[in-house]
């Protein structure tokens, strides 16, 4: 089983007594984008937030959004940019 994070959780199946999936027709999708060091991440992060406002009001998709896209802020620090 694959924890929302990532991590891998190997179980053997008889000791899996119970299993409740809450992911049916949902997903978590992480994305990762490259910004140039001088960029205000908080105005990154109220772009996505509005991004995610928008997203919900769409006519044709916002129907499929359960909850609005956000941002869970900045992942990495590299030498050539966020």
């Amino acid at each position: 089983m694959r924890h929302h994070l990532g991590a891998l959780h190997t179980v053997p199946y008889g000791d899996i007594s119970r299993l409740t999936n809450y992911s049916r027709d949902w997903v978590i999708m992480k994305l990762r984008f490259r910004v140039p060091h001088d960029t205000d991440i908080n105005k990154v992060k109220k772009l996505f937030k509005n991004l995610g406002k928008e997203l919900l009001d769409h006519p044709l998709i916002g129907k499929d959004f359960i909850e609005p896209f956000k941002s869970q802020g900045c992942w990495k620090w590299m030498k050539w940019g966020w």
